[in-house]
């Protein structure tokens, strides 16, 4: 997505313009002459000796002037036919014309020859120009393969090394080879048409180098224990995580140090679903991961406590708008059946210090066997400059449940993708998701769930508030029954509260239904808050600052309310003031 690229082309492209124009030219000038020459002969071989010499000269001249009007120089050449009667003129300069010509031809060839190569050397420059010793050997055999439009791309698959063997190596090494000749989405592509990449433009991606430990003892989560694991830029620090709360029989770790009797389970789930799904940024984590969280729940198995799992992201030392440091934490999730787990997911920037110049992309992949069961929570409270582009996926197989609960707050640019598979009847589906979209902040979820066996039963809600003139808020929800999948019960509803004048939200709930004998149902509203109810409120004493803050935290508790369905009291706690700190400033604003 460089620019430079672009902007170098664009004198190469003149120059085959310049050069193509002038073939043309050349073609013409050697063609025409002959071409008007002939229909002359032709005309005057026509001519009847009968006519007066007066008569037959006002033809010719009118001919001349319809036929031949830029080769007046050589108009005299071959007026009569052969034989004719009537005196063929002469002029002095006429056994010169074709000399004249031909020369003048000669010049057009020689230009269009000189244009020609210069255009060929300048494309030669710029594909076959030598790099400097400085450049990554990686980025250069990167580079041979991939476009010059996408630039970044190869500069961010240019810094981490493949790995050799291991589990993942299969899947990554795949990812590359097919990252090497994708194109980044942008706004043409309709699942991207309202999210804005141009923060990626212009700037160059590297890995993240080792920084500062950050401070992590704010991201508490009391009732997970010691079930915590900390990632910093997708690695797993082991001096900031504590896992000795995790029951015997059940892995949660990296991959690169799980045990043996795990290693088969890992390679069939890695990658699998994220190669199908064809999501750009889940390829790019697939490539760029420096290894895979591993959560492995044995059939039969409950976690009593919820796994807290903390992503740390640091950002590059330049500012947001020159580079970015390219963050992709991996997470495999594998519950067998009749087993179940909590997780829940937290997403922070590295503090203060931190310039927030940073990519994240991170990427879940969970796989549910036969009556298994996921509580699945989800907190993204990224730097305000960061872009946060995360992709969760899920196979649930027969009687199994997944429930999602998604809180938004930070980020430049948030987005999620979230795609569940139903491998088997009767699985229950539960999406729950709430947006705040601060100043310049844009906020977007797309999710799909593909239904494809009776007796599922899906419930997805989401909520999103466009607090400022500059928030944009996004929504793209498909739930697809498919004709096998009879007696489904879906439900679909989007709610987006716009608090200020030029706040835009884009919502699209889809349902897509084949089968017959279904009970499915979507909504969709946009709206400020109501009159009536601030009315109400302030009729009961309260300013209207303090109405309008009751009904936006009334709107969101909704969702808050069910992390952790409502036990886990410091980690709501902490939304609730992150919640209050960004709206404060709308808040004040309409009093």
């Amino acid at each position: 997505m460089d620019r430079s690229d672009a902007h170098a082309a664009g004198p190469r492209q003149v120059l085959w313009a310049v050069a193509i124009a002038s073939s043309i030219a050349l073609g013409y000038a050697l063609v025409a002459p002959m071409a008007d020459q002939a229909v002359l002969t032709y005309a005057s071989s026509t001519v009847k000796p009968a006519f007066s010499t007066r008569s037959l000269a006002s033809a010719r001249a009118v001919l001349h002037d319809a036929a031949a009007p830029r080769m007046r120089q050589v108009s005299a050449v071959q007026w009569a036919s052969p034989g004719s009667d009537f005196p063929r003129p002469q002029r002095a300069d006429e056994s010169r014309a074709p000399a004249a010509l031909l020369l003048r031809s000669s010049w057009h060839a020689v230009l269009g020859l000189t244009l020609a190569v210069a255009a060929a050397a300048a494309s030669w420059t710029r594909w076959a120009r030598p790099r400097s010793s400085s450049e990554p050997r990686e980025q250069v055999a990167l580079m041979s393969v991939a476009s010059a439009k996408d630039q970044w791309v190869a500069d961010a698959l240019a810094t981490p090394p493949v790995p050799a063997s291991g589990a993942l190596s299969d899947a990554k090494a795949q990812a590359q080879q097919l990252l090497q000749t994708a194109t980044p989405p942008n706004s043409r592509v309709e699942d991207w048409r309202f999210t804005d990449l141009k923060a990626l433009e212009g700037c160059a991606l590297q890995s993240a180098g080792p920084g500062v430990a950050p401070e992590v003892a704010a991201y508490t989560c009391e009732a997970a224990g010691t079930s915590r694991v900390v990632l910093v830029d997708g690695a797993f620090a082991p001096e900031l995580s504590d896992l000795s709360g995790i029951p015997d029989g059940v892995y949660v770790g990296p991959a690169s140090e799980a045990p043996a009797q795990y290693a088969s389970t890992i390679a069939d789930s890695f990658g699998g679903q994220t190669a199908a799904s064809g999501e750009f940024f889940a390829q790019l984590n697939t490539a760029l991961c420096p290894d895979a969280l591993c959560c492995i729940v044995p059939e039969g198995v409950q976690l009593p406590d919820p796994v807290h799992v903390v992503y740390v992201a640091q950002g590059a030392a330049a500012a947001p708008a020159e580079a970015r440091a390219v963050s992709a934490p991996r997470l495999l999730v594998v519950v067998g059946a009749k087993a179940g787990m909590t997780l829940l997911e937290e997403f922070v920037g590295a503090g203060e210090g931190s310039s927030g110049a940073y990519l994240s992309c991170p990427t879940a992949e969970v796989r549910l066997a036969e009556g298994a069961r996921l509580s699945h929570s989800v907190l993204q409270d990224q730097h305000r400059e960061g872009l946060h582009l995360k992709a969760t996926m899920v196979e649930q197989a027969e009687q199994s449940s997944y429930r999602e609960e998604e809180i938004s707050l930070g980020g430049a640019l948030s987005r999620h993708d979230i795609i569940v598979l139903q491998k088997g009847p009767e699985t229950d589906t539960a999406l729950q998701c709430f947006n705040l979209v601060g100043q310049g902040q844009c906020h977007d979820l797309h999710s799909k769930v593909l239904l494809d066996h009776p007796g599922a039963v899906v419930d997805q809600l989401h909520k999103q508030i466009a607090a400022y003139p500059t928030s944009k808020g996004v929504f793209d929800g498909n739930v697809r029954v498919g004709r096998e999948a009879q007696q489904t019960d879906a439900a679909q509803l989007t709610r987006s509260l716009l608090l200020r004048r030029g706040a835009t939200v884009n919502t699209k709930p889809n349902l897509q239904i084949i089968a017959d004998d279904v009970k499915c149902a979507h909504g969709c509203t946009v709206s400020d808050l109501d009159d009536e109810e601030l009315f109400y409120l302030r009729s009961r004493g309260l300013t209207e600052a303090q109405a309008r803050e009751a009904l936006v935290f009334s709107f969101g508790c909704e969702v808050l309310e069910k992390i952790g369905d409502g036990a886990w009291k410091d980690v709501t706690s902490r939304l609730q003031t992150r919640i209050r700190s960004n709206l404060e400033g709308t808040l004040e604003a309409a009093k």
